[in-house]
This record gives C-alpha cells, structure tokens and sequence, in this order.
C-alpha cells in the first residue's frame, strides 16, 4: 500500500460512524472497571463519560458535554441538561419531615392533613452522573438524534513514509498488531488523530 493510499486509510480509521450494538458492548466493558473514559458525538455535541469517584465511597459516570459539566444545567431548563443530565423525582418533604408535620395525628387526620397540605408532593431534579450505563444508554438514545463514536482513537501503522507503509491494525488490537508489524520487519508507529505519528505507545 503506498503513502497516499495510506494517508487516506489512516483519515478513515479515525472518522466517526454511527455508534452499533457492538460498540455499546464495548463501552460498557470500558466503564466497568475502577475508572474509564469513551467519547461519542450526540448530533452537534461531543461528549465525554468517565468512571469516576462521585462521592467518598461510590463511583459512577460523569458526563461531560464539549468538555464542561456546567452547574447552570442543573437549574436552567436547556439542550445540555434535556439530552445528558440524569432525571429523578425527589420528595419535597422527606419522611421525617412528614412524621414532625403530623405528630399526634390519627390515621385518618393523617391522611387529610397530608393531602391538603401536599405534603407528598415531587419536584424534579438532576444529576451530572449516572449510577447505570444502560439508563445512560438509553437516555442518549431517546433524546439525540445521531449518535456517533469515533473509529478508534489511533491506528498502528508500520512501515509509515515508505513505499511499504500499511495500517496494520487499531489500538483496540495492540499486541496484533505489532505482532503482524514485526513479520513484515517494518517499524511501528502510532497514527494519533490529528494525523501525527509517534513511537510511543
């Protein structure tokens, strides 16, 4: 394969495409273990999830949207919040707030004063990080149109700038690729996405 023909091979590894069934699999297993990141394209935004430490004892995945988690999205009714932010409905009173309001209180006042005062009533909220990858799966898919993932982030070249230059795998078959690199006594390289190469991997 020679160097335009490469060059061109190269731009195509790192396009972006539709996200498949197979994909979701993948990033699923990405963001399964202690920590993790994937990107995908949700129409016009470039988002970012991360395993990360949500609180001292728990993790979960934060959704970043072109780079930023905004605290305005949580109060602001908007694009990013609609199509990223994680829904819930929370009480207003909680039930010991409920048990104060109607201490010494029968069954049946109970009942009335609860539902005149509303005291049962829910107000939405929203979270930045999301405790399951199918909600989050789910939610991207309901509210975005195309959904995207890139390629692979780099593709394994060997050979790169002869007339021997070949793609020879991407980064999520490593160790094949420079296996194959190796029989064909070429040096490997790593085509990064902005078309640069480096030797480190």
């Amino acid at each position: 394969m020679g160097t335009t023909t490469t060059a061109a091979a190269r731009s195509a590894t790192l396009a972006w495409r539709p996200v498949t069934a197979s994909d979701w699999a993948s990033m699923q297993r990405d963001l399964s273990g202690r920590f993790g990141s994937v990107k995908l394209r949700c129409d016009s935004y470039l988002i970012s999830i991360e395993r990360a430490l949500i609180d001292k004892n728990s993790l979960g995945l934060l959704v970043y949207v072109n780079g930023f988690i905004r605290g305005e999205w949580l109060i602001n009714d908007c694009e990013e919040r609609r199509r990223f932010l994680r829904k819930s409905m929370r009480r207003v009173f909680s039930a010991v707030d409920v048990e104060k309001i109607c201490k010494g209180l029968g069954k049946r006042d109970r009942e009335a004063c609860i539902k005149r005062l509303d005291l049962e009533r829910k107000r939405e909220a929203y979270s930045f990080h999301w405790g399951s990858f199918d909600a989050l799966r789910r939610h991207l898919i309901a509210h975005n149109r195309v959904i995207q993932v890139q390629h692979w982030p780099y593709a394994i070249v060997a050979g790169a700038g002869t007339d021997q230059e070949h793609v020879v795998g991407h980064s999520d078959r490593l160790t094949d690729a420079i296996d194959r690199a190796l029989q064909l006594r070429c040096d490997v390289m790593k085509c990064l996405e902005d078309g640069s190469m480096t030797t480190e991997f």
